[in-house]
């Protein structure tokens, strides 16, 4: 039996509770990434990366199961780690490249210029075309260019894909 996440996640080491989400389905895991407690949210999404839940992840991303900015995240997060590229990790990309939070948009940017997604530039336009945030146009006009360029790092420059998830190491 999995303990109640608003008492016992928080007293178990972080051993004890990687444990313990290993023994949970996949759909129990991705519950736990709305958890409000950072510790076991980001445990979920790691253990959902080490499974390569990204078809699952995807699913309940584009089902509308994840509300708050952290739980968006932690999804992103496990879809880039993996270098998801798949139809529905694209369509989650380009979903929360809508999204009011820059980092949201940010990180579904980052997967849709690394996944060279050039079926999102009109889609990434129309929403240029609609920005007032200045965060936000700036982001989108970097991932149009970016991607129009077919240079992904232009996008992070700091990002080094070490385990070739993306399949960058030609550019």
């Amino acid at each position: 039996m999995a303990p109640n996440a608003e008492h016992d996640w928080q007293r178990l080491s972080r051993e004890e509770a990687s444990a313990l989400h290993q023994k949970l389905n996949v759909v129990s895991t991705i519950e736990l990434l709305n958890c409000p407690h950072k510790r076991v949210a980001d445990l979920a999404a790691e253990e959902l990366a080490t499974r390569g839940a990204s078809e699952p992840v995807s699913s309940a991303v584009i089902r509308g199961s994840f509300t708050k900015k952290k739980a968006k995240l932690r999804a992103l997060y496990v879809l880039q780690v993996l270098g998801a590229r798949d139809a529905e990790s694209l369509r989650v990309y380009r979903l929360l490249a809508g999204d009011r939070d820059p980092d949201v948009v940010g990180s579904a940017l980052f997967g849709i210029v690394f996944s060279r997604d050039k079926e999102a530039l009109p889609g990434l336009r129309e929403l240029l075309s609609g920005e007032s945030k200045p965060a936000l146009e700036f982001l989108y006009k970097r991932a149009i260019w970016s991607l129009s360029a077919n240079m992904p790092h232009e996008f992070s420059p700091d990002f080094y894909d070490l385990n070739n998830v993306w399949g960058l190491r030609n550019y």
